[in-house]
């Protein structure tokens, strides 16, 4: 498996040699393999979009590597040009990973659906008609209706629409790594539900690398292969969900919260009850307590 985004003793500093500097990263080492579908959670001001903002360049280390596919990521050349168009090499980094912060919808600024989703392409300097056809592609992965939603103004549909219309635009630019800071921030249970599925449909069927960060600790463990913590600016864990939501009680000390279904088995546990340890969704928990259940059922008969 290779490597799409990997950090070498990553440090960054706001406002060095001022009276407000701050260290936000201390010597962050990771790496995220292509294809994975990565959670990044950490809490409130540990340093979480600090390093997202990272991997497409918006931010460059005060000290270390950040390295994109192989590239490494610093102000000579984040924003050099594409001199061969077939040549990935020249294509800026900013196009190889979408950062999709939290709110799109505030980006949303053109006079139309179809205009805003191809203002990424046409900087990319496409032709016309692969423009037009990134364009569907990315409508159609949010389940956009491109005759019904192309020439609306984007400012007319709903929060959810509006939403999948932002994400469509990155989409649109076929990123090698696609960046969701907090997605569905904001959005009512229906709305969350919906892109979650859409997002875990568009991963599921295409070869791009995922990153989210959330807050949202039930939603987190379920979806995702690979998980990261960042703590006061440095990586507190790094491994599969299940192996890390067993550590509870030292999740709760970090000030994040445990999804009441991971607290009941654990309760159930303590009270002596066989119950396996990589539960991570509700559905789950449900069909393992009814299978204890029966289980007790028939040992009683």
């Amino acid at each position: 498996m290779t490597q799409i985004i990997k950090t070498e003793n990553l440090y960054f500093t706001y406002g060095p040699g001022t009276p407000f500097e701050f260290e936000a990263l201390r010597d962050i080492n990771m790496s995220i393999d292509t294809g994975e579908l990565v959670g990044i959670i950490g809490p409130t001001g540990s340093g979480k979009s600090t390093l997202i903002q990272h991997f497409n360049g918006l931010l460059s280390p005060t000290s270390g590597k950040v390295l994109i596919d192989g590239r490494d990521i610093n102000r000579k050349n984040r924003g050099k040009n594409r001199k061969n168009k077939g040549a990935d090499k020249d294509i800026p980094v900013c196009f190889d990973v979408g950062l999709v912060f939290q709110y799109p919808e505030y980006q949303l600024f053109e006079e139309t659906v179809c205009e805003d989703i191809s203002f990424g392409p046409k900087n990319m300097e496409l032709s016309p008609e692969e423009i037009d056809g990134r364009v569907r592609e990315a409508m159609s992965w949010m389940s956009l209706d491109f005759d019904k939603f192309k020439d609306r103004s984007p400012f007319s549909l709903s929060g959810g629409e509006m939403r999948r219309v932002a994400l469509a635009g990155v989409l649109a630019m076929r990123p090698k790594v696609l960046v969701l800071d907090e997605p569905t921030a904001g959005l009512d249970p229906k709305g969350c539900n919906e892109l979650r599925e859409l997002i875990l449909r568009f991963h599921g069927e295409s070869d791009i690398t995922l990153v989210m960060v959330t807050h949202e600790m039930g939603e987190i463990a379920r979806m995702v292969d690979h998980l990261i913590v960042i703590n006061k600016g440095e990586v507190a864990a790094d491994g599969k969900p299940g192996d890390i939501f067993k550590r509870q009680d030292w999740i709760r000390k970090l000030g994040l919260g445990v999804p009441p279904y991971m607290k009941l088995m654990s309760r159930l546990r303590k009270r002596g009850i066989d119950i396996r340890e990589d539960v991570l969704d509700v559905d789950d928990a449900v069909s393992v307590i009814k299978e204890k259940l029966l289980s007790k059922r028939e040992s009683d008969i």
